[in-house]
């Protein structure tokens, strides 16, 4: 989503005279809330209802905020945090201003995505390597990889997955790629991770994309983040869903994918061609806009060679 031009200022009155008109129409906050959840409350109501200057591609900035309510800045970072949680507002670089990206919010549940950016590569010390970047037209039933992603995202049981899959993954054409993370055991390197991730961008975002994905693979660069790529392509404030843990085994057209872009590079994937069974993990990369989901991912991982511990767990039974 292309983020609209803001104003440059922000002034203590919009808030000011939204607030008291606020507080004459709406009911007062429930017990128990805090100030920075009525602040929340506060800015959610005068968003959708777009009062003066608080439009879609207006600014919100915490000094003018915190002045026009008469809080402390604290208190009003606190309230602006909880709609960014919210997909309704989203900030282009630090200390920016945030700006209003959304009437409504478009993450209803925000405990499903999380707060920072979760990245593998920034965590680990190992190589990747990577295929090209492929189009994909979607959904085709004479594509395997096109029905390989539709299975996939019909088993998520992910609730934005979910509503991403019926709404703007429901077709068109998509990138993907694959990637293999290795370590290294005996003085050879082992694949430890296999991945493959499919793209929902515009043209022009795609074209962006595959530019700079290649110019990276052309250089041999075995570490960046897609983070990093896609904020090039000018998807900012990205959000990382909740990965879903299975276990599974690698299915053929991984192995065969695997085993044509590796393409003879010293790299042991004995167990990916066995299709031995493997933690399968599946997650999504969301933007605050009506279609959120940019991209999915399924990797299979083997246990034996990797620990990955998690601080939050969700866990639910079906």
């Amino acid at each position: 989503m292309a983020l609209g031009r803001p104003h440059s200022k922000d002034f203590p009155e919009k808030y000011r005279k939204s607030f008291e008109l606020y507080k004459l129409t709406e009911t007062q906050a429930p017990a128990g809330s805090t100030l920075a959840d009525q602040v929340a409350t506060f800015l959610q109501w005068a968003i959708s209802k777009e009062q003066e200057g608080f439009a879609k591609g207006e600014i919100i900035s915490i000094g003018a905020l915190a002045h026009g309510l008469d809080n402390s800045r604290n208190t009003a970072a606190k309230g602006v945090e909880q709609l960014v949680a919210m997909g309704m507002l989203a900030r282009t670089k630090l200390k920016s201003p945030y700006e209003i990206v959304s009437r409504v919010p478009i993450f209803k549940d925000s405990g499903l995505v999380a707060d920072e950016q979760i990245s593998l590569t920034l965590k680990m010390d190992s190589e990747s390597t990577f295929s090209d970047a492929r189009r994909l037209k979607y959904p085709d039933p004479d594509d395997p990889f096109a029905e390989f992603l539709l299975a996939e995202l019909a088993a998520s049981n992910d609730g934005l997955i979910k509503e991403s899959f019926a709404g703007n993954w429901a077709s068109g054409e998509l990138l993907y790629y694959f990637r293999m993370r290795s370590v290294v055991r005996d003085g050879g390197a082992v694949g430890y991770l296999s991945e493959i991730t499919f793209l929902n961008l515009t043209p022009e975002q795609s074209e962006k994309f595959i530019d700079r994905f290649t110019l990276l693979r052309d250089q041999h660069v075995s570490r960046f983040s897609m983070y990093s790529v896609l904020e090039q392509c000018g998807l900012t404030d990205l959000r990382a869903g909740r990965t879903q843990v299975t276990v599974g085994n690698p299915p053929g057209l991984i192995a065969r994918g695997l085993e044509e872009f590796i393409n003879g590079r010293t790299i042991d994937m004995e167990d990916y061609l066995e299709r031995k069974t493997m933690l399968k993990w599946s997650y999504a990369l969301f933007k605050p806009d009506a279609d959120p989901m940019v991209t999915f991912s399924v990797c299979f991982v083997r246990p034996d060679l990797i620990s990955i511990f998690i601080r939050k767990l969700d866990v639910e039974l079906k």
